[in-house]
Order: C-alpha cells, then structure tokens, then sequence
C-alpha cells in the first residue's frame, strides 16, 4: 500500500469514525481510574476531619481522626482509608497540604463503538489524573493512542498510533500514522506500550457488540475467563476468521487466549487459524484426537502432542500426553534414528530392550548396592549423547555402532575417547605455546637465578621452562599454567618453592611483583583451599626477602624480613614475617 493510498484510506475511515460517548468521563472513572482519594485538614479545635473527595469532588466532614498514607504506604498497598459520607466511596486517606504532590493516577482505556457498515471501531485512550499542589479541581487528561477499525462482514483490520511525524524542516507534530494491518503475528508491543488495558465490561459494551458481527465472538466471556488477553488482537483474529468462534465454544479458549497473548515466533503451528471447522483447525485429526486435545494445558503441549504422535503413532490415553511431553526434546534425534535403522518401531524397539537390561542388572545388583532403573527418556538422552560424542571423535557411526549391546558401556568407552582425543589436542597446543616461549624463559632464567636460595630444609629458584611451570600448575591444581606470556615478558615474575629433599616435587609456587620488591601471592596444593599454608614456608619466604631479594633488588645490605602473602610495601623493611 503506498502512501496516498494510506492517506485516503485514512481521511475515508475516519470521517466514518463515530465521536466518543458522552459519559466517557464516568465511564473512566468507574472502570480505569478506580482509586479514590481523601484530601484532609484537620481542626485540632474542633477536633473534626474536613476532606476533599476526587470521586465526588465534594468537601465533607468525618467526625475522627484521620492517618496520611505515605507514597511509601500507597506502593506497597498499605493505604488507610476512610468512606466518603456523600458518596460512600472509599479513598486513601492523604494530608491537604502534602499529599498531592508528585501524586498522578494513569491508566488506559478502551472504548468499543459500532460504525456504520456494521464495522467496529476500538480506540485507546491514555488517561491521566493530576492533582494540584493546593486542594482544588483535579484536572483529567485524555490522550489518544490506538484506533483500530475491524469489519468481520468484509475480513479487515487496520490500525493507527500516534507517532511522531515531520511537518517542516526541524519539526514535527503527533499525527495519526497507518502501522499496518492488524494480524495474527503481531504483539501486543506493536499497538501499544503502555500497560495493561481497562475495559467497560458492563451492558453498553454487549449492546455495542451486537450491533455488529462481533456479536458471535463471545468477546466478554473471553475478556473475564482470560485477562491476560491482547483483547485487541482477539477482535482482529475474529474479524480476519470469524469461524474461531467455533474454536471457543468447542472449548478451546484457552487456545485461542493465547494466540492473542503470545509474541512472535511463539509456537502456535498446532492449529491451522485459517480453516473454518474442526477437523481444518487440527489439520484433518480424528475427532477422537480433537476431543482428546482438550486436555492439554497449552498450544505448547498440544503441538509437542500432534507432533509426537505422528512420528510415533501415539494414542489419545494419559499416558501418550505423558509420552509426547517427555520425548519432545529429543524428536530430532527419533527422527534421524528413524531413517538410519529404517523405522521408529526399531527404536523403540531398542531403548526397551535397553531398559529391560537395566532392569536385570539392578535386580541381579541386589545387595550390592542400589540401582536406578533408568526411563526411556533416559535412554534416549544417552544414545543422543553417545551419538553426539561419536560425531565430535569424527566417527560416523553405522551398523551395530548405532545399537550398541549395552549404551552404558558404549557410553562410557566413547567419552573416555573424547576426553583422551580432547588431552592430546590440548597438549599439542600447548608444547607448541611452550616451544615458542622457550627462549624468552630463558632469557628470564638469567636475570632471576640470582635470586636462587635454599636454607631449613627448603629452596626457592625461578621457573625454569614453560613446561615446567605447566606442570607446576597440573600437579598443584592451581592457574599458574597460565602465567606464561606475563612470566616471559617480565610482567610476572614465577619461583618454585621445593622441599630440598625433594627438589622435583611441586610444593609450592611464588609469584613476585614487576618491580621484584613484594611477593604478590604464594599459594601450595589447590590453592591451600582445604588446609592452611605452612608457617615454616611463611618465615622462610621472609628470610628470602630480607636476606636475598630486597638486598639484590636494592643494592643494599640486608634489609629487614618482609611479610609475604601480598602485603603491600612498606617505605621501611619490614622486620619480620608473622
């Protein structure tokens, strides 16, 4: 549709358009802006509360003491209230002088008007309700938002929101734009963003209705039995097919509520919103199936069902719904098993005989120990798993690959072949990151062995080669192994820490800061998670420190002991480690 032709379009419906309702306000008040307020002043004197009421706008009096909601009482719906004697409403009881400001009530509104041509017209309205600083008239605001046209007799549906448009250069005015055509694939973002819309659900609404096709759409019942609906959306998917009707009075509300509910992309394929009975709505299924699919909870689980039950010819009991649910997740992988061994009774075929063998190893485990009987959901989540890890190995499998004896087994043996193929591509990548750091470490070994120290049993010297430090991180579980590229370009500098009796055995490892003046961490096996760090490798750090380090760092003669662990530094040595 172009342009000029959406501007006629628009000049031509709108000059149809029926003006809003008289008791539009009333009608607002009663059904979207339903919260009352009290304004009170209170005469110590006379002892007498005189109060403002929003529904009434009337000044009465209450012969008691009245409480001020705070807007921290007001959102979390602790409100105190009082009745208005002149209206008998009841309203949030607020101070005069301090309850009116920052207080605005909005809401939307929806207004449903029968056109000429029996077509209906649906409009949007933004309400809002100020309240001045001072006690005074509450002004009401109305702004529109959505008009939608639909016509069930000619099967369209279109729609218009206020956006913002240019009028001249470096300027622009709200006006009403033709968005589109109203859908079934629209969501309730694409008509408004504003929240949840109030409705007159009273006897003027069904006169309204009836004046037009829409009469049939049981459109109020829906409304109440469904307030989640894109009401909007629900009058569209009626005008555009008016046989839903049948849908819901066939008892599938619930379906058709979240057809209108549901986004883009949403799985609502189980049922064909273009048919005009039944058996065209669920695609030529038995009435057997159909009556059957009322027991579903949601579109999700009858398409999960429709599905599954062509692909492994399910019934209509309780337990195929089970079945369907349960199997759903993995009907790609029925179905490439299907074309590998010819039909899906041969899958079955297997996973039972799979469980039966389960079964036969747990009874013949008793006293053993107890085993789990597995489902066959169970075994269909292994067999995809070991078809998966075949196809990461590079296997392909084929013949008795496919349906090994025993899955467990077959299970067990071909991740034990990924995690070996798995080690081997993560060595190689890392000797060939060793290889090209080698010579930078032992660039590194030549400015650091002077730092070497052994004194109580204990000796301390720089890591020598990359793989050597790979090691150290493996066999102490700890992330030295990745300090390789910050060892080797000196942002880090790495000792080992070995029991002299043990020169080749991990303990533990060091890390010194750039500048080689603090130890920056020390950690022995995992991180000294599980056991505390040993205090004799505490005090023979500190030694090193004093002793060794700072002296060769600084030039001096030997400085004070320093505490490791990460301590910042101090202008001074420090004396000791504790």
């Amino acid at each position: 549709m172009t342009k000029e032709e959406k501007q006629a379009l628009t000049a031509r419906l709108f000059a149809e358009m029926p003006e809003l309702p008289e008791a539009l306000g009333k009608d607002v008040r009663k059904w979207a802006l339903k919260e009352r307020y009290l304004f009170y002043t209170y005469d110590k004197k006379q002892g007498i509360s005189t109060a403002v009421c929003t529904n009434c706008g009337k000044t009465v009096e209450l012969k008691r003491v009245l409480r001020h909601t705070t807007q921290e009482r007001l959102l979390e719906g602790r409100e105190f209230r009082a009745v208005c004697p002149a209206c008998r409403e009841v309203g949030v009881t607020m101070e005069a002088w301090r309850g009116h400001k920052g207080l605005m009530d909005s809401a939307l509104y929806m207004v449903i008007q029968a056109g000429a041509g029996g077509c209906l017209w649906v409009r949007v309205l933004e309400v809002r309700r100020r309240y001045p600083d001072s006690v005074g008239p509450f002004v009401t605001e109305y702004s529109e938002r959505l008009r939608v046209y639909l016509n069930a007799e000619t099967h369209e549906a279109f729609r218009w929101k206020k956006e913002m448009v240019p009028d001249m250069e470096h300027c622009y005015r709200w006006d009403w734009a033709l968005s589109g055509i109203v859908n079934s694939n629209l969501t309730a973002e694409d008509c408004y963003r504003f929240g949840r819309i109030q409705l007159k659900e009273n006897a003027e609404t069904a006169k309204e209705l009836a004046k037009t096709a829409f009469r049939y759409a049981d459109f109020l019942k829906m409304a109440k039995e469904h307030p989640q609906m894109d009401k909007i959306m629900y009058l569209a998917l009626f005008a555009k097919n008016p046989d839903v009707e049948k849908l819901v009075k066939a008892g599938f509300g619930g379906f058709v509520a979240e057809k209108c509910s549901a986004g883009r992309g949403s799985e609502t394929s189980a049922i064909n919103w273009r048919a005009h009975d039944l058996k065209g709505f669920f695609r030529g299924e038995s009435r057997d199936t159909i009556s059957a699919l009322r027991r579903c909870r949601s579109l999700r689980e009858a398409g999960q069902y429709l599905c599954m039950k062509k692909l492994l010819g399910l019934g209509v009991q309780g337990v195929d719904f089970g079945k369907a649910r349960r199997l759903y997740e993995y009907r790609a992988f029925i179905e490439k098993m299907t074309e590998e061994l010819g039909t899906v009774k041969r899958c079955e075929k297997y996973v039972r005989g799979q469980v039966s063998a389960a079964k036969k190893a747990a009874e013949n485990a008793c006293g053993r120990g107890i085993m789990r009987i597995p489902r066959e959901e169970d075994i269909w989540n292994l067999w995809r798993d070991y078809a998966r890890i075949a196809h990461a190995c590079g296997i392909e499998l084929s013949g008795k690959e496919l349906t090994p004896p025993d899955i467990y087994k077959a299970h067990d043996e071909m991740t034990e072949l990924h995690r070996v193929q798995r080690e081997a591509a993560l060595a190689a990548k890392r000797k060939q990151e060793e290889e090209g750091l080698a010579g930078d470490f032992e660039k590194r070994l030549v400015v650091l062995q002077k730092f070497a120290y052994e004194r109580g049993g204990l000796l301390i010297r720089p890591c020598e080669t990359p793989h050597e430090m790979t090691e150290e991180g493996i066999r102490l579980r700890h992330c030295v192994g990745t300090y390789l590229h910050r060892h080797a370009n000196g942002t880090s500098n790495i000792f080992l820490i070995r029991k002299a009796e043990e020169p080749g055995v991990p303990y533990y490892t060091l890390e010194l800061s750039k500048e080689l003046d603090r130890v920056v961490q020390w950690y022995g096996y995992e991180d000294n998670r599980n056991i505390q760090k040993d205090p004799a490798v505490k005090e023979f750090i500190g030694d090193w420190m004093a002793e060794i380090v700072l002296p060769k760092k600084r030039g001096k003669k030997k400085a004070g002991k320093q505490a490791p662990a990460g301590q910042e530094k101090n202008r001074q040595p420090l004396a000791a480690a504790v």
